[in-house]
């Protein structure tokens, strides 16, 4: 049995008011960018004086997997959103989500959220910059620092983000009342104590912006509104660990890495 479940959370054009589920979320993904063949995408949305972002995916039924569910759970991302924006974290507002289940299932699923037009990602940030070589200017600085701020809000609030990378940070213009946000959150999950998974968040951080060209001086300044851990011994264990070229031994040093207490990382670094 087929059910569709829609939430419209901001009447917009988008989506013609009244109407049974069914058709409100063939409305809602008629919007979604996605092409044959392909299992999910996301693009930007113009009408009349608005942008949105809208977000789709259609999982074929031999991927009926749980994982899969967990990796790109649309509806568990627009809750997310919509709890962080509760608690005072800046993320951006979400419009409406629907979802199309089959024997509980979700088949397809989309989502349409506030745009911040004249914001970039940290990726795109990073590489518009003119040269890493030379020290950071004040404003260069203060997004970096302000996308470990970001981080550690969430961190703080007890979660911890799961697919950290430079794409999932919004770099916003200045003299907007934040510089950097979060996006991307459907593997949002709580922390268990340990502050395994707030290193995990840390290092992909580290580790991407490392490989979208970032300096390792420039890199420290992302950790700079962490307390728990040393930037610049942080910044040297993920190049180190990155240098290993073969996934296995990587891997395992990354894990042996991550178990280890801050004290013990900072008296026997990576070698």
């Amino acid at each position: 049995m087929t059910r569709y479940v829609v939430e419209v959370l901001r009447p917009t054009p988008l989506l013609p008011q009244g109407g049974d589920d069914r058709g409100a979320f063939e409305n809602g993904w008629r919007h979604v960018p996605i092409a044959p063949g392909k299992w999910r995408a996301n693009g930007r949305l113009r009408t009349g004086d608005e942008t949105f972002f809208v977000k789709g995916l259609r999982i074929p039924l031999i991927r009926k997997k749980q994982r899969w569910r967990q990796r790109w759970d649309i509806e568990h991302e627009a809750s997310m959103l919509r709890r962080l924006r509760e608690q005072g974290l800046h993320v951006p507002r979400v419009v409406t989500w629907g979802t199309e289940r089959r024997a509980g299932i979700p088949l397809r699923s989309f989502l349409i959220a506030e745009c911040y037009e004249e914001s970039c990602s940290l990726a795109e940030w990073i590489e518009e910059l003119a040269d890493v070589t030379a020290a950071p200017d004040d404003e260069q600085a203060e997004v970096l620092r302000s996308a470990g701020s970001t981080l550690e809000e969430l961190h703080a609030l007890g979660l911890a983000h799961g697919d950290l990378a430079v794409r999932n940070i919004l770099v916003h213009p200045a003299g907007s009342p934040v510089r950097t946000s979060l996006i991307d959150v459907p593997r949002v999950r709580s922390v268990d104590g340990s502050g395994r998974l707030e290193r995990v968040d840390r290092y992909r951080l580290v580790k991407t912006a490392l490989k979208q060209g970032l300096s390792p001086k420039w890199a420290q300044l992302l950790l700079d509104p962490c307390s728990d851990d040393h930037g610049p011994q942080f910044v040297a264990d993920v190049q180190r660990i990155r240098a290993i070229k073969s996934r296995v031994p990587r891997m395992a040093m990354y894990q042996l890495w991550l178990r280890q207490s801050r004290k013990q990382r900072r008296a026997a670094p990576i070698v």
